[in-house]
């Protein structure tokens, strides 16, 4: 070490919020806006998709309701309970919005759409780090069988 070199100075340890995933809350906002649509979907069809622990757990709970007017009313005691969280302020505009829904607001559909579309992106990701794995450890059969659920995905 040089005794008259000067220390690099550290960068300052910044809290950084958690980036917050837009789909993640326009799904959020759609489930509790039209909770019927919400609950006509499988749990496991949009489970593994959602990035943000806070929503996926919220959406959880959501689920769980047998109705809608059960899921509106667990959607505001959530809200409630972190009423400073941006969930809890996705869950009260979606509450409160009366009448029809405005044009900048995507629809349900619109909605589970794209959420669709991130989990074949996140299983095409899964797939193609399988299949190099199965390449590596010499596994022919699995490799193949690998590539054609990968091939048979991107086609779809």
């Amino acid at each position: 070490p040089n005794p008259t070199a000067t220390p690099i100075p550290r960068k300052p340890n910044i809290n950084k919020k958690p980036v917050t995933d837009l789909l993640d809350h326009e799904f959020l906002f759609a489930s509790v806006r039209w909770p019927e649509k919400f609950q006509a979907q499988r749990r496991e069809d949009w489970e593994g998709t959602i990035k943000d622990p806070e929503i996926g757990a919220w959406l959880k709970d959501l689920a769980s309701c047998l109705d809608a007017e059960t899921l509106g009313k667990k959607a505001e005691s959530l809200a409630h309970a972190k009423p400073d969280s941006s969930s809890a302020k996705t869950i009260i505009s979606a509450l409160f919005l009366e009448g029809e829904t405005p044009a900048n607001i995507a629809t349900f559909e619109a909605v589970w759409s794209r959420l669709q579309s991130r989990k074949k992106e996140l299983r095409i990701k899964t797939l193609t780090a399988e299949v190099k794995l199965a390449q590596r450890s010499g596994s022919g059969d699995e490799q193949l069988r690998l590539l054609k659920e990968l091939q048979d995905l991107r086609t779809s």
